[in-house]
């Protein structure tokens, strides 16, 4: 922008010099930090939004759907909507259909409603009408030819994609849902990722993961960030649900199962391998390992000790592969082996972990001698308790700059964790020496924090016996409920198959150098319990009917007199074929698919989130009652009739 002055001055300006100029500012914005940066990129936007109102450079609507964008990600509300304000008059330079939709998606996150942001989305559709926009980009809309990409001058996916936003946001699902579902069926391969993207970041996690295995049975490449936060959220859901840790469930290998089949989708689509995915499908794989308690008590069956076995070696391959690939691990791969060993209490774990640290020249992390250590006193191994202990105290102690002596900084944490281990593990004459060799030492050899955990710990000691019953009740307790859990029973003849299933098609898919053919190869895209008792030929004889022209055949369409958006001549080129494999007719077809279960998914949502509301006002109002002293009252349940059935059968009639 140095020179942007002298060349407004000079007026040597072009449309297209002002639209690239906002690309980069925008773009400059997404990859910079709070502070002057942003400062200095805000002064530099509201400088060139000025000069383009006052006609000091030339407009293009290019630019102006560039600083709407910087305007809703800066979220710099005042002066954008002083912007639109002049980019919406009726100047073919200033705004297109590209910039409505920019626009919209800027004031739905402003707050506008959705009902103004409907009208807008109207108005632009007929301000800029393009190839019959209004009829391609509405939910009935017919293509002449499915198995052939769409090719429509004027039709704006951008558009398209502000008023998915503004839905998404108000929480508009079912129309949103529509939205997309045109928007597959112009663009099924060449659909702008931020679009799918949207209901991977807003929806929950069912929806989630069916639209991201969409997108890349598509060919389109989600990003690393999108996958990460998938894999995230369903190893979130795996440590949330109540046996977790325990025994192995069929939840969790149902879960773990997921998280492969989204992880090989993604690279079979042509997405990198990356370290943050191999750590979240660890966790997730790690996690349906059977707590330590499980194991003690000797309380796996043949078949999940074959599970057990599965996931350990599976573990160990995926981490050789990357190595042979030439993909380095880092830190945070190994600091998981010893976060999920704590979690678990599985010392194996945790001990692989340090190793690898050292083998790859890092420092092991002190905690990961705490984390042991208190797996130890689990598992009452005395010897491991002090290996762990000199481990840490080695960890602790470092060379003083000022007099070369060495340093020890034994914290208060360290000291409990060691005389609880010990109470446990029935050894506190180890935490009785360890603590009265501590004491002998000369003050300057302890930092403050030492000397207090020191004192700290003396009293403690005190109380070991208590605690000592207290540990072992509780391991006890432990390890009958997750017995108790364990004796739920599953399905143990499928338990493992697609499982394991899943873990081949990784491993096969890493080492591939082409994409996958998801139509010969097909991967799942629902983890969930969508109703699919509906035979394919039904929903072929539906999507039929309402993707054709029920008058005229397929193949012998014209455009009608009064100017449909059919194409004049029908097609005689061969079939497409989509990056992944699929023939564009049978992919628009799974896609139609997919967005009807994604509407049913968001339906079973809805009525979930309706009926928590209406109990949790019903208990409201029985509190108002009882407080008033009212004997009877009347209620209305904001219901529609719709979801009547649905409300009655699954109500807790229990809180009246």
């Amino acid at each position: 922008m140095s020179r942007y002055a002298l060349l407004v001055e000079r007026g040597i300006l072009f449309p297209q010099d002002t639209r690239e100029l906002a690309r980069v500012l925008h773009n400059s914005w997404r990859h910079s930090s709070p502070g002057l940066e942003q400062q200095q990129l805000q002064t530099w936007v509201e400088t060139l939004a000025r000069d383009l109102r006052r006609k000091a450079v030339p407009a293009d609507p290019g630019a102006s759907t560039r600083l709407l964008s910087f305007y809703r990600d800066a979220e710099s509300y005042e002066p954008a909507l002083e912007f639109w304000a002049w980019a919406k008059h009726p100047d073919k330079n200033r705004a297109d259909a590209r910039t409505y939709g920019s626009a919209i998606e800027l004031l739905a996150k402003q707050g506008t409603s959705l009902h103004r942001l409907e009208e807008l989305y109207l108005q632009a559709l007929k301000r800029f009408p393009g190839t019959f926009s209004e009829y391609h980009l509405s939910p009935n809309a017919i293509l002449l030819d499915r198995g052939q990409p769409t090719k429509l001058s004027g039709v704006s996916m951008s558009l398209l994609q502000g008023i998915i936003t503004a839905r998404l946001q108000h929480g508009d699902w079912r129309n949103a849902y529509l939205g997309l579902d045109t928007a597959l069926r112009l663009h099924p391969t060449q659909l702008p990722r931020r679009v799918l993207e949207l209901f991977a970041l807003a929806r929950p996690l069912p929806e989630k993961y069916t639209v991201i295995l969409l997108m890349c049975r598509s060919g389109i490449v989600p990003s690393a960030k999108t996958l990460t936060l998938l894999l995230n959220s369903l190893a979130l859901a795996q440590e949330s649900t109540d046996q977790w840790p325990g025994p192995i469930s069929f939840t969790n290998i149902t879960l773990s199962t997921a998280m492969l089949s989204a992880w090989q989708a993604f690279i079979g689509a042509g997405g990198q391998l990356e370290v943050i995915h191999l750590n979240c499908v660890l966790r997730g794989l790690l996690g349906i390992l059977p707590s330590s308690s499980n194991i003690a008590n000797n309380n796996l069956a043949p078949q999940k000790q074959e599970v057990e076995k599965l996931v350990l070696r599976t573990v160990r391959d995926l981490r050789e592969t990357y190595g042979h690939l030439g993909i380095p691990l880092e830190r945070s791969t190994f600091n998981l082996l010893i976060s999920m060993g704590d979690k678990l209490g599985r010392s194996e774990l945790v001990i692989e972990g340090q190793e690898r640290l050292r083998t790859s020249g890092l420092n092991v992390p002190p905690e990961s001698f705490l984390a042991l250590m208190r797996i130890a006193g689990g598992q009452k191994e005395a010897r491991l308790i002090q290996e762990s202990w000199t481990q840490l105290l080695g960890a602790r102690t470092s060379r003083s700059d000022r007099d070369m002596q060495s340093l020890i900084d034994i914290r208060d944490r360290d000291w409990h964790h060691l005389v609880e281990a010990c109470a446990q593990s029935n050894c506190l004459d180890f935490a009785e020496e360890q603590l009265a060799e501590t004491e002998s030492l000369e003050t300057s050899l302890l930092t403050p924090r030492a000397q207090d955990g020191l004192r700290e710990a003396r009293s403690r000691l005190t109380e070991s016996t208590t605690l000592g019953s207290k540990a072992s009740a509780a391991a006890d307790t432990a390890t009958n409920e997750g017995m108790s859990m364990d004796a739920l029973g599953m399905d143990n003849s499928n338990m493992t198959s697609g499982l394991r299933r899943a873990i081949d098609g990784v491993r096969s898919q890493m080492l591939m150098t082409t994409l996958r053919n998801f139509h010969t190869d097909p991967i799942p895209s629902s983890a969930s319990s969508v109703d699919t008792s509906t035979s394919n030929e039904a929903y072929r004889a539906l999507y039929d009917r309402v993707t054709t022209d029920q008058v005229h055949d397929v193949t012998r369409l014209s455009v009608p007199a009064s100017g449909s958006a059919h194409d004049a001549t029908p097609p005689t080129t061969s079939p497409a074929t989509s990056s992944t494999g699929f023939p564009l007719a049978e992919l628009r077809f799974e896609n139609w698919k997919t967005v009807n279960d994604l509407l049913v998914l968001a339906e079973e949502e809805s009525h979930s989130q309706q009926i928590a509301a209406t109990q949790s006002s019903e208990r409201d109002d029985l509190k108002d009652v009882a407080k008033a002293d009212i004997g009877h009252i009347s209620r209305g349940y904001y219901v529609s009739e719709a979801y009547t059935r649905y409300f009655l059968k699954d109500y807790d009639f229990s809180v009246l």
